[in-house]
């Protein structure tokens, strides 16, 4: 059976440093955005890596526009970096929360 890691310690969400924090505002901006906001549209291409300092974002069915999966990216997490470092587009709609 193949597996992504050899155990799910590779797995584990570590937040960035707070170095890290700094040198990514540092680069870029800070941006607020509202509840139900559209962060990321499939077949449009993510220009920017999107670092979460507060509230939660979900992917959201394309179709329906309802919550896709149970889970969301909250404070410390990140969003685009794969899409952006490819030049692709997102695969699945990406919203803040309400």
């Amino acid at each position: 059976m193949e597996t992504i890691g050899n155990d799910l310690r590779q797995m584990q969400r570590i937040p960035l440093a707070a170095s890290h924090v700094e040198a990514l505002r540092a680069a870029g901006k800070v941006v607020t955005h509202p509840g139900q906001e559209f962060l990321a549209q499939p077949g449009e291409p993510i220009d920017r890596f999107i670092y979460i300092e507060d509230g939660e974002v979900e992917v959201v069915n394309p179709y329906t526009n309802e919550r896709h999966l149970p889970f969301t990216l909250g404070p410390t997490q990140f969003l685009g970096e794969i899409s952006l470092l490819y030049g692709r587009c997102p695969c699945a709609p990406s919203r803040k929360r309400a």
